[in-house]
């Protein structure tokens, strides 16, 4: 399927001299010297940011043991005003959102990868295999684990169960790479134990030691969903499926009935404290099912692009700041030539949590046979994701270019506003603006405007209801949406979902369909 993969590493390279913090292992039911049980335990946290370095504002303390069969995990987070705690129950896998906690496990000592297991004070739970010592997080890994956050008046509890059948580790090995995290919301501080540098993020290579692992033996890897789908669509249609996924030493097997994956992007990125490198390989296959999603008709694309430039951090009103110039290659699978260009990226992030990038591109691009000039811009600007309105907007200007849809060359532009206020921890509600503007040869402007109202409510924490319209008054259908998800246990889910479309062309609203389906995709773990 694929012609060709390109895959790059910048591996970070750390002294010999440098040290890093350690802890030992504590185990089930071990007793210290007055027969009272034993548990090892860090407390001495550090800010990554605001200010890298600093000893961390609020307290955190940790405690780890294991048994045969898991690895547990306590983290007490103490808060001075325990009032304040961001408290937000987002879907699985947001777990960045308001106050959390996380962890890093490199079960290989390789300093390049590492296990990612995080949750937020309202109990949702996130996680992600790292790679690339940091730079890249595969959050599409999802792990079996249970964890449980209890609030307290001092701050709040996060109680972690991590199976070891659920990670790969090499045998043999007693000690991991091992970090903890903390978020403070309301003071956008990032606290861990094994000490960072904001020029390099989050990195594995920077982990402390955890000695003294003696996992169980490891699972199989082996992953069997029995999926059932109910469909309704003025006849009612079962369905039944069976997904396997079974991941064995480092390649990995999988059979399913609905297979999703047609992308390769490959990324490598290069620090310094005052200079930063970025490139990517993308390739889109040619046989991309765009059926799932109703695009015009997919020709796959081979893209390449460099980047680099200076950055500064804590400069005067800015956090971060950065500003790069590299080039860009792309070409269309069957089309005879390439595009390219030379691009400018801005990015800045300022000390109130708000933000801005801008990219500008101009070069030369080929489509339907013809070779030509243009430019392009795009901005994307964002307020402070921790406060109760979240605003985010995008703005995008294309000096000349092929226009698929009204099916001629010309200028097109695209921008979006999203806003989100979040009425209570389990109550959001969103709007979505986007506006097209379309400029044919003749210098006629076609202007679109479409809404997206969305509400979104968390039952539990696992349990999440989302209500969205999509009205269009160009076209005058209307989508109207619901979807229930229930994540019942670990990687196991129900779904129900609405979809209705209604035709005003007459002006009456009229149904023109509606569909309805339920699933059940269930998970057995060896």
């Amino acid at each position: 399927m694929w012609n060709k993969v390109i895959i790059l590493y910048f591996l970070n390279v750390v002294s010999p001299q440098q040290r890093f913090p350690t802890i030992s292992i504590s185990y089930m039911n071990e007793k210290d010297e007055n027969g009272r049980s034993k548990f090892n335990f860090v407390s001495k946290f550090f800010q990554l940011r605001p200010q890298e370095g600093e000893p961390a504002t609020e307290s955190t303390v940790v405690y780890i043991w294991q048994d045969q069969d898991n690895l547990y995990i306590t983290l007490k987070c103490f808060d001075s005003e325990p009032q304040k705690l961001d408290i937000k129950k987002v879907p699985r896998d947001y777990v960045l959102n308001g106050d959390n906690v996380w962890i890093y496990l490199d079960t290989f000592g390789s300093k390049i990868t590492a296990y990612e297991f995080g949750v937020n004070v309202a109990g949702v739970q996130c996680d992600g295999y790292v790679q690339e010592d940091g730079r890249y997080t595969e959050y599409s890994w999802d792990g079996v684990w249970y964890s449980a956050v209890k609030i307290t008046e001092y701050g709040y509890n996060v109680e972690m169960k991590i199976p070891f059948k659920t990670l790969r580790f090499k045998p043999g090995l007693t000690e991991w790479g091992i970090n903890f995290f903390r978020y403070i919301a309301r003071k956008n501080e990032c606290v861990s134990w094994a000490p960072l540098k904001q020029a390099e993020g989050i990195r594995v290579s920077r982990c402390g030691i955890l000695k003294g692992i003696n996992p169980g033996k490891q699972g199989l890897h082996l992953e069997i969903y029995p999926v059932g789908i109910a469909r309704y669509d003025s006849i009612f249609s079962p369905k039944a499926g069976l997904d396997i996924s079974w991941n064995f030493t480092s390649s990995q097997f999988s059979l399913t009935t609905y297979p999703d994956r047609d992308a390769i992007i490959s990324n490598f990125h290069w620090y310094t404290r005052k200079f930063i490198l970025l490139g990517q390989y993308m390739k889109c296959d040619t046989l991309f099912d765009v059926g799932r999603i109703g695009f015009v008709p997919w020709k796959g694309i081979t893209k390449y692009s460099f980047v680099g430039g200076p950055q500064w951090f804590n400069k005067s009103i800015f956090r971060s700041l950065s500003i790069g110039i590299g080039v860009i290659n792309e070409k269309e699978d069957g089309e005879p030539k390439s595009g390219y260009g030379i691009m400018c990226k801005l990015f800045f992030n300022f000390v109130n949590n708000w933000g801005s990038s801008t990219n500008f591109i101009t070069g030369k691009d080929y489509e339907m046979d013809r070779y030509y000039d243009y430019y392009k811009i795009q901005s994307m600007f964002w307020s402070d994701y921790s406060k109760p309105v979240v605003t985010e907007a995008n703005l995008s200007y294309t000096s000349y270019g092929y226009n698929y849809n009204r099916g001629y060359f010309g200028s097109m532009s695209q921008n979006s506003l999203s806003i989100e206020y979040r009425v209570s921890p389990p109550l959001s509600v969103s709007c979505d603006i986007v506006n097209s503007m379309e400029w044919s040869p003749e210098d006629t402007t076609i202007i679109t405007w479409v809404g997206r109202p969305i509400l979104q409510y968390a039952i539990t924490k696992d349990m999440h209801i989302r209500i969205y319209t999509e009205p269009n008054p160009e076209t005058k259908i209307h989508q109207f949406n619901l979807l229930f998800s229930y994540n019942f246990r670990p990687k196991s889910w129900f779904y129900i979902a609405l979809n209705e479309t209604r035709d005003n062309r007459k002006g009456r609203m009229e149904l023109s369909k509606r569909i309805g389906i339920i699933k059940l995709r269930y998970l057995f773990f060896f």
